[in-house]
């Protein structure tokens, strides 16, 4: 990319490492070094030119908060470099010298992240000054990051002087070095840091969602630091994110040098505490607010996009407004609600990387996942007794809201006992024998399979309990729920394990039968094979409480029950093979329906 000539707008998602190209294009080059510009950067060229960073989110800030000083235009982004380089160092320069530089067509301007210019109309004129300092000084060259999501908007898109780069996801040959290098800066011991990178790579090798996780430096870093400071990965998928979240409300917002206003309202409004009360809110009422939408459609897997309006004005402002007790019955108070929303909303799409800025307003991270996890936080932490189950026995059984419901459980692992109630005395027993009933134990019954059995002592008990309440709900005479309950009831009953099945290999009671004598046959009938009448003498035996089940039938051609012949004495042709039994089973099949 930098080997190549022409300004460049390099694009990629949140984390993928647009901002870590740029300060390392910038570092090599201040260090003026050809050989090192060569091997890093594929420069041949010499002299090599001067970098200069620019971080648009703080020259928009600089815009807001001194406007008299700083406008969007050629001369406002000039002033501002010569300010920030004059702020950080103070004297080692004369007055405009990195500006000259500019002037004079011997820089590379690395302007970062335009997407992360919240509001849309001050980006399409900061996207506007760009093009402008491109034409203006054609012997530089400038290089712009921006979210691939937020340079999918015409108007602020760059034009065709700049040819488009993508960091693409890194790959298991890519990530596995970078989590053993990450290790070796966190561990001074070189033996023991290899030792935890390996149990890392192992722990992510094993599980899938975590393969998912890892395709931006950003996650690897995550799942690198939550690795290193618990020591291992959470095995639970809700602690996962909670981790995740903690991470990125956390560290994250602490990681980045010069964001002062961000700094500002973070140390003077925002508390963490406050910032994941908002956030998750705001999840909450996104997820609800397209729930009737989504149930109709059926696309769960689509991120939730809202647009800034409705997240500013009709669901944080109101929500902010009774926290911080401001009256929203005056224009003051309302005015207030939406200013600090607004600066909420931007602080979280600048720096925290859960809330992502796109064309058409905003979605929470890069997943359906992240929003629904931040939903169910909100709901565990702000939602108790009556109002918990209130909503429990409205939602549960949607589709919209089961990774919510399901992910629930997983956060009120932190205290193991809550985990336990909701499960057991909330969702597990919402009251009724119909669909909500069924549905609420099914639903309880995943969300135990999602906790490790070593994590919680109470586990086998809960596992016991449920199958019970399972068994229960499936023999309800006459069925009190629907049929796909029942189905979903089902198969959780079997992954949980069925405790009418409980002897050996999986086997259910056998009831003891009497042997005897019966008569059998007809004289009279049509059919040869039924005559005569005639006594047959049976011995002793047991039959099964219940019909077999799939998983018995798995075991039994799992150990080769068609073709072992030793129980198939005595009929023509010895043993059957599975494709035997398909074809039977096809025919039977075609047979019934016709």
């Amino acid at each position: 990319m930098f080997a190549e000539g022409g300004h460049v707008a390099l694009l990629g998602k949140a984390g993928c490492g647009k901002t870590t190209v740029l300060r390392l294009a910038t570092a090599v080059l201040a260090a003026g070094d050809p050989a090192l510009a060569q091997k890093q950067l594929g420069l041949t060229a010499e002299p090599l030119p001067v970098p200069v960073l620019i971080v648009l989110r703080e020259f928009e800030h600089a815009c807001q908060t001194q406007s008299a000083r700083y406008t969007r235009d050629v001369p406002g982004l000039l002033r501002f470099v010569d300010a920030r380089f004059e702020q950080r160092h103070p004297g080692r320069v004369p007055r405009g010298f990195v500006s000259g530089l500019i002037r004079s067509g011997r820089a590379w301007v690395f302007l970062d992240a335009l997407d992360e210019v919240a509001d849309r109309d001050q980006r399409i004129v900061v996207r506007q000054a760009i093009e402008d300092l491109a034409r203006a000084f054609p012997g530089n060259r400038l290089v712009v990051t921006a979210r691939v999501a937020a340079y999918e908007d015409a108007n602020t898109r760059l034009d065709a002087d700049f040819n488009l780069a993508y960091v693409r996801d890194l790959t298991r040959a890519q990530w596995a070095p970078l989590v053993q290098r990450l290790y070796a800066g966190l561990e001074a011991d070189a033996h023991f840091a290899a030792e935890r990178a390996a149990k890392l790579l192992a722990r992510i090798d094993e599980k899938p969602l975590l393969q998912e996780m890892v395709k931006t430096p950003l996650m690897v870093w995550t799942a690198t630091l939550i690795h290193y400071a618990d020591r291992e990965l959470p095995e639970q998928r809700a602690e996962l994110y909670a981790a995740y979240v903690d991470v990125l409300l956390g560290e994250r917002l602490h990681e980045e040098e010069g964001a002062e206003a961000a700094q500002a309202l973070r140390d003077e409004r925002w508390p963490a505490a406050d910032r994941q009360l908002y956030l998750t809110y705001a999840a909450y009422k996104t997820h609800e607010g397209v729930a009737e939408e989504r149930a109709r459609s059926g696309d769960r897997g689509a991120l939730v996009v809202v647009d800034e309006t409705t997240l500013k004005r009709e669901i944080l402002a109101p929500f902010m407004a009774e926290t911080m007790m401001l009256d929203t019955s005056t224009l003051a108070g309302r005015r207030k609600a939406e200013s600090e929303a607004g600066e909420f909303i931007k602080l979280m799409a600048e720096r925290s990387g859960l809330l992502h800025a796109q064309p058409e307003g905003y979605t929470f991270g890069d997943h359906l996942t992240l929003q629904e996890f931040l939903a169910a936080l909100y709901l565990v932490e702000n939602r108790y007794g009556q109002e918990r189950l209130a909503f429990l026995a409205e939602h549960v059984g949607q589709s919209w809201w089961r990774e919510v419901i399901l992910l629930m459980a997983g956060s009120l692992l932190r205290q193991s006992r809550q985990a336990q109630d909701f499960l057991l005395k909330e969702l597990g027993a919402l009251p009724g024998v119909g669909d909500p009933h069924a549905y609420g134990v099914a639903w309880a019954g995943w969300a135990l399979l999602e906790i490790p059995e070593k994590r919680v002592g109470w586990h086998a008990g809960a596992r016991a309990e449920l199958a019970q309440r399972l068994v229960q709900v499936l023999w309800q005479n006459p069925p009190q729920t629907g049929i796909p309950a029942r189905m979903e009831v089902g198969e959780v009953l079997g992954r949980l394990g069925d405790p009418r099945f409980s002897g050996p290999c999986g086997l259910p009671e056998f009831i003891p039968l009497p042997g005897g004598e019966f008569w059998m046959g007809d004289d009279d009938s049509t059919e040869k094979d039924e005559k005569p009448r005639h006594r047959v003498s049976v011995s002793a035996f047991a039959l099964a409480k219940y019909p077999t089940t799939n998983a018995m039938f798995a075991r039994f051609l799992g150990d080769h029950g068609y073709t072992n012949l030793e129980w198939w004495r005595g009929i023509p042709g010895g043993g059957y093979t599975v494709s035997d039994i398909a074809r039977l089973y096809s025919a039977m099949y075609h047979l019934v329906v016709k």
